[in-house]
């Protein structure tokens, strides 16, 4: 598959909705080369220590860092790659300005591209937060960090999601159950926009 057609595959979700976990099972599916916005803020904040803080701050208490931040990175990940893959994106494009900007990118660049939705009930978010902070240890799944995560879910995300449904690129898909019964469903719905990723 050439660079100019190798597809982007965007995952977004409520906090807990298991993109991480999907993006990662897809990737290994694909062969496509994975970014994770918190891994690449992480990375950064050690790297530079003008961010550290600022970085480590906004995420440990539920805020989105800026959208130039993460477009930052994402463009620079993806201008510097060399394997002329497809790309799977986690965590990144939660703002509408985002989305506009990855949309131009995307088409400029001639490359398809389709937003998987993992739905998931406030129970169920609620039930795998606790379980990942207990697991995990992280510091940004505290309770207070969870409701301004969702503050900043409806304000930003929501509008970015609503641009992504009216170019009609938005696919929901159920994202409680088994991780394997959620990874079949995943791969169902981009196999149904792509499917020439069946011979994979």
């Amino acid at each position: 598959m050439g660079f100019m057609t190798a597809p982007f595959i965007l995952f977004l979700g409520k906090p807990g909705s298991g993109k991480g976990t999907q993006a990662e099972l897809l990737a290994t599916k694909t062969g496509f080369s994975l970014f994770k916005t918190s891994a690449q803020l992480r990375e950064l904040a050690e790297k530079n220590v003008h961010l550290h803080d600022k970085i480590l701050d906004a995420m440990k208490n539920g805020h989105l860092v800026p959208s130039w931040l993460v477009m930052y990175l994402w463009l620079k990940d993806e201008l510097e790659s060399s394997d002329m893959k497809g790309g799977i994106i986690d965590g990144a494009v939660r703002h509408e300005e985002e989305a506009l900007l990855f949309h131009d990118v995307a088409t400029w660049f001639d490359r398809p591209y389709v937003v998987l939705f993992l739905s998931v009930s406030d129970e169920e978010m609620k039930k795998r937060i606790e379980k990942r902070a207990t697991i995990e240890n992280r510091t940004d799944d505290t309770k207070e960090a969870l409701m301004k995560r969702m503050q900043e879910y409806d304000e930003h995300t929501q509008p970015a999601i609503s641009f992504f449904k009216n170019k009609g690129l938005f696919f929901e898909v159920d994202g409680e159950g088994s991780i394997e019964a959620i990874h079949d469903r995943v791969i169902k719905t981009v196999h149904e926009r792509f499917p020439d990723l069946s011979h994979e």
